[in-house]
């Protein structure tokens, strides 16, 4: 979503009083101005979201306005993911031109819109790894997390596959993340050679999972995601010409 972030000026300002907290009351009278900074706001690629601009000096990341502004608005509604801030920067920096403030309001209106805009949007819960994180407590978490992100699906795999020349690779990677809790003998002994490789909890993982899902309105088997996903959409055939 690309947005612009108009500077302002002050037609009058007063200076009210000074408060407890050594910062001052005023009362101003302002004027938006053409002068603007661009922005361009995207879903993260990584797991935290950036900001960056054209000026080397400023913040990159959660101590810049813009991001601050977005990590507020995740707090207070409990909607929106992590974004990528981009800004080109025009209005002048520490001015009183309100440029840092402009483009953390333009954060907030971006991220009501991508919020509001009905993205059909879920969560792959996959793998889930056998004697780790094959809890009914990490289950409903992911469910709750979802709900509260606004996901509409969260379609799982209560387990992992185990394809042949990865299997020593992953178990060994396994030993080495949690040592001393024998996980490739005991994924070994559990499932062998085998590519599809089930928790062994996985029939009550499954209840709790579909429990949580329906007390939170969440979508999980894959005929009723694509029904979801496809309404209003009717059949179409695609053409290049």
């Amino acid at each position: 979503m690309e947005l612009t972030a108009n500077a302002k000026i002050n037609l009058t300002l007063d200076i009210l009083r000074k408060r407890e907290d050594g910062y001052h009351d005023l009362q101003m009278v302002m004027q938006s101005v053409s002068l603007a900074d661009e922005l361009t706001v995207t879903p993260a690629r990584g797991e935290a979201g950036t900001a960056v601009s054209d000026l080397h000096f400023l913040p990159t990341g959660g101590k810049n306005l813009a991001q601050m502004a977005a990590a507020a608005f995740r707090a207070a509604t409990g909607l929106g993911g992590e974004v990528d801030v981009s800004i080109r920067k025009h209005v002048p920096v520490c001015a009183g031109l309100a440029g840092g403030s402009a483009d953390a309001a333009a954060v907030l209106h971006a991220m009501n819109e991508l919020a509001g805009a009905g993205l059909f949007a879920g969560v792959l819960l996959m793998p889930v790894l056998p004697f780790l994180e094959d809890s009914e407590e990490n289950v409903r978490g992911v469910v709750e997390g979802a709900a509260q992100a606004g996901a509409k699906f969260v379609y799982p795999a209560l387990g992992v596959t185990m394809r042949q020349g990865q299997r020593e690779y992953f178990l060994d990677g396994l030993e080495r993340a949690f040592p001393g809790q024998g996980l490739k003998a005991r994924y070994l002994r559990q499932y062998g050679e085998r590519y599809q490789c089930a928790s062994p909890r996985a029939g009550e993982l499954w209840k709790a999972f579909t429990a949580a899902c329906r007390e939170r309105g969440i979508l999980y088997d894959m005929k009723s995601i694509i029904r979801a996903a496809t309404r209003g959409y009717g059949d179409r055939q695609l053409t290049f010409f």
